[in-house]
C-alpha cells in the first residue's frame, strides 16, 4: 500500500530575475521541507534544482494519497496553471 503525502508549489527567483514554479512530493512535514529549499536558495551552493536560484517562496501544497501521481500529473501543467491550483 502506498503512503500518503503532500504536493507542493514554490517559486524559484534565478539570479537573471527570472521565475520558474517548482513542484516536489514529500511524505515529511511540508514546512520542514520549504525550509531545505530556503536555505539551499539562501546558501547558493548550486547544488540542485532550487539552489540555483537567489530566493525560493511557497506558494501553496496540498495532501494526497498518491503523491507521486500527483506530482507527475502537476509537473506536465503549464506555469499559470500550477500558480491557479496553489
Amino acid at each position: 500500500m502506498k503512503k500518503s503525502g503532500f504536493v507542493y508549489f514554490g517559486e524559484s527567483t534565478r539570479k537573471s530575475g527570472s521565475k520558474q514554479i517548482y513542484t516536489g512530493m514529500t511524505r515529511r512535514p511540508v514546512k520542514t521541507r520549504w525550509k531545505e529549499h530556503i536555505n539551499a536558495a539562501k546558501s547558493n551552493t548550486g547544488r540542485g534544482w532550487t539552489g540555483k536560484g537567489a530566493f525560493f517562496s511557497p506558494i501553496g501544497a496540498f495532501f494526497s494519497k498518491n503523491p507521486e501521481k500527483a506530482e507527475r500529473t502537476i509537473k506536465n501543467l503549464k506555469p499559470f496553471q500550477k500558480r491557479s491550483l496553489a
